[in-house]
């Protein structure tokens, strides 16, 4: 079977090919499948094997002596099993000589050559054509599932249309810089993320998010690779390489994901190895324990050893399972969600428990600036100016924020004259301090000030907003506190917005059967609370530090049986998640960082996702367990019956080639990863 090894045809990483298929069997080996080689095409062998088969059959039953002479012989039969049986004996032969002897093509050959020893000519035949049928039904099956991850390396553009001193040009996608003029025409799909220069445009992210509803980006907001143009053509200022783009970042995610093998995929191969030798060896048992008995072997003894022979391909199991999660992985990209391989989607079946980031997971990330508490010595326009100048070059929320602000106060012209903080130093979720025109500037905490000598005065220690919060945001907001050399300034107040889905994540987890779900940030308590209350949440963690948040899932996890998992956006949830049982990003915003250490990435950046994701992962642990009985339970029950000489060989074939189709079906079929 082509298909076999769990990876897109564009990987050729070493890992991949360590972890290809070494069972040999279902033509992993081949780069066509047997079908393919024989000459009478892909139905045609086993329409011409049906048709003798026949033809020999009724010869013998129905004509008269001289035509069953010719027709009905065992030579007629031979003819029969020919075109479907060429491919299985030219597929032994290749593999005895590469030393393998426990594979499918030699067990069929084996099981046929029997068949035909002890004169059973029509199931020596129908055992090579219902294992030529169920070969073609899989083969399609499976293509079926490998085009849902094919279908995403098709979106890796081929040129990129720039704008160059003389006009427009084609170039290869790798060749364009940061800062590059491109252009995408009605319904193009963008190959490289970038700015919309000319007005707004609704864009379709299905290719991305999963969502079948388009996205209006307006003049200014990143388009990122892979989204398609719908309303008119756009130019776009490149932001990055194409190599660091969003769409190669997913090509590389499920690239690698089919490459990494979940526990059960591990485990399954380990059983093969030792199952099929067990099996041979315990038919050549049955055929030693009836000689010891008996004195001579009968056809009924011989047939039970031929069916201990078909029925030990363990190909239900080598198929089946890693079909199911190659199926899972690509569905999941489909919608949105990308698990970077089988382990994390095994992994996160077992969560019982899910903890949040707050700021640009369960919020939107877009604080606004709300307040200015400034002191007697500095004045408001002062303080935003030189917080917006020292926050300017950090990538946090409230940097981002306090920069919007300062350009809707004093226009971006004046603030594109700003100078530049010297010597900035960064500490995630503590603060920033910078040199700013001969004066020592610290922007963060009230921890982060008083740790380097600043005291601040008792009001502004419990300064609270004045004006009461929308439904939309959380009470109490959040505040940094400045500080110029040493002497506190003021504080800035800054609110939130709760994302949409974030009460539908919550509800739908629940339903999934997590049990503890928190909410963990370095916001101070009194807003943290009020966004738990708000989503209903019972457990939460304020005024934490990166530190503090891994520290606490670590301690967690000890108590929730199946493990946590920990989802955020930031730099600062890096630690948390890596301590987590499974680390979830938040993708179209979240940081190289956090994509990096997740195991799962959510492109849309949706809460909601979480379930979605969670969701997939179940269904599809379930249904590789599902195979594992049905594969085993049918074989098993199978050999006892043949053990007894009550199974005939093409039970045994049912067995093989029919369970491994039904495996294979139950694989690529069910709930799509948005249902």
């Amino acid at each position: 079977m082509n298909s076999c090894h769990s990876h897109s045809p564009k990987t050729t990483t070493k890992a991949s090919e360590e972890n290809s298929c070494h069972c040999h069997c279902c033509h992993c080996h081949d780069k066509d499948a047997p079908h393919k080689e024989s000459l009478f095409g892909e139905w045609g062998a086993p329409a011409l094997t049906l048709l003798l088969l026949f033809t020999a059959w009724a010869a013998g039953h129905f004509g008269n002596p001289t035509i069953a002479r010719w027709l009905g012989s065992w030579w007629m039969y031979a003819a029969a099993a020919w075109p479907v049986g060429w491919p299985v004996l030219k597929g032994a032969w290749s593999e005895l000589r590469r030393g393998s002897f426990f594979n499918e093509f030699t067990l069929m050959t084996l099981a046929g050559i029997g068949a035909f020893a002890i004169g059973e000519y029509v199931e020596g035949v129908a055992v090579l054509l219902f294992y030529a049928i169920g070969e073609r039904f899989q083969e399609r099956a499976v293509g079926k599932a490998r085009r849902s991850i094919e279908a995403l390396t098709r979106l890796r553009p081929e040129r990129v249309t720039i704008e160059a001193a003389d006009g427009l040009r084609e170039v290869a996608p790798e060749a364009v810089q940061p800062d590059t003029i491109i252009h995408v025409p009605v319904g193009g799909r963008v190959p490289i993320d970038g700015l919309l220069m000319d007005g707004d445009s609704e864009l379709d992210t299905a290719a991305l998010t999963g969502e079948s509803l388009p996205r209006l980006i307006r003049k200014g907001e990143e388009v990122s690779a892979g989204m398609i143009a719908t309303t008119h053509a756009l130019r776009l200022r490149t932001l990055r390489p194409y190599s660091e783009s969003a769409l190669a970042r997913i090509l590389r995610m499920v690239e690698e994901a089919a490459a990494r093998k979940a526990p059960t995929e591990l485990f399954i191969r380990r059983f093969a190895r030792y199952y099929t030798p067990a099996v041979v060896v315990l038919a050549l048992s049955v055929l030693l324990w009836a000689w010891w008995s008996h004195g001579a072997l009968t056809m009924t003894d011989v047939r039970s050893a031929l069916v201990f022979l078909v029925v030990s391909c363990p190909c239900a199991l080598l198929i089946g399972v890693p079909l199911t999660y190659y199926h899972g992985i690509g569905s999941a990209s489909a919608a949105g969600v990308l698990f970077k391989g089988g382990q994390s989607l095994d992994t996160l079946a077992k969560i019982k428990g899910v903890a949040f980031d707050k700021t640009g997971t369960l919020t939107e990330g877009q604080l606004q600036l709300r307040e200015i508490h400034p002191t007697r010595e500095m004045p408001a326009a002062d303080l935003l100016r030189l917080a917006a100048i020292c926050e300017r070059p950090s990538t946090h929320p409230v940097a981002r924020a306090l920069w919007r602000a300062a350009e809707e106060r004093f226009g971006a012209t004046e603030t594109a004259t700003w100078p530049h903080a010297e010597g900035m130093e960064e500490q995630p979720g503590r603060g920033i301090t910078a040199q700013l025109g001969g004066q020592r500037i610290h922007i963060g905490r009230i921890e982060w000030l008083e740790d380097h000598g600043v005291q601040l005065p008792e009001e502004q220690e419990a300064a609270t907003l004045s004006q009461p919060t929308t439904p939309a945001h959380h009470a109490e907001g959040t505040l940094i506190y400045c500080a110029v050399d040493g002497r506190f300034v003021g504080s800035l107040a800054f609110c939130d917005t709760l994302r949409p889905t974030s009460r539908q994540a919550v509800a739908a987890l629940r339903k999934l059967g997590v049990r503890w779900i928190s909410i963990l940030s370095g916001d101070r308590e009194a807003a943290v609370a009020a966004m738990a209350r708000e989503l209903d949440v019972h457990d939460f963690r304020a005024d934490l530090l990166p530190g503090d948040k891994e520290q606490y899932i670590a301690e967690t996890e000890k108590s929730i049986r199946g493990g946590v998992a920990f989802v955020g956006d930031g730099l600062n949830d890096a630690p948390a998640m890596a301590a987590a049982t499974v680390g979830i990003a938040m993708g179209q915003h979240g940081s190289d960082a956090a994509i990096e250490t997740a195991d799962i990435v959510v492109q849309d950046s949706n809460p909601a996702a979480v379930a979605r994701a969670l969701r997939i992962a179940t269904f599809t642990h379930r249904k590789a367990i599902i195979n594992i009985v049905i594969a085993l339970g049918a074989k098993g029950f199978v050999m006892l019956l043949g053990l007894w000489g009550y199974a005939p060989l093409w039970a045994a074939v049912l067995a093989d080639t029919g369970v491994t189709l039904l495996c294979v079906l139950i694989a690529i079929t069910g709930r799509r990863g948005n249902a």
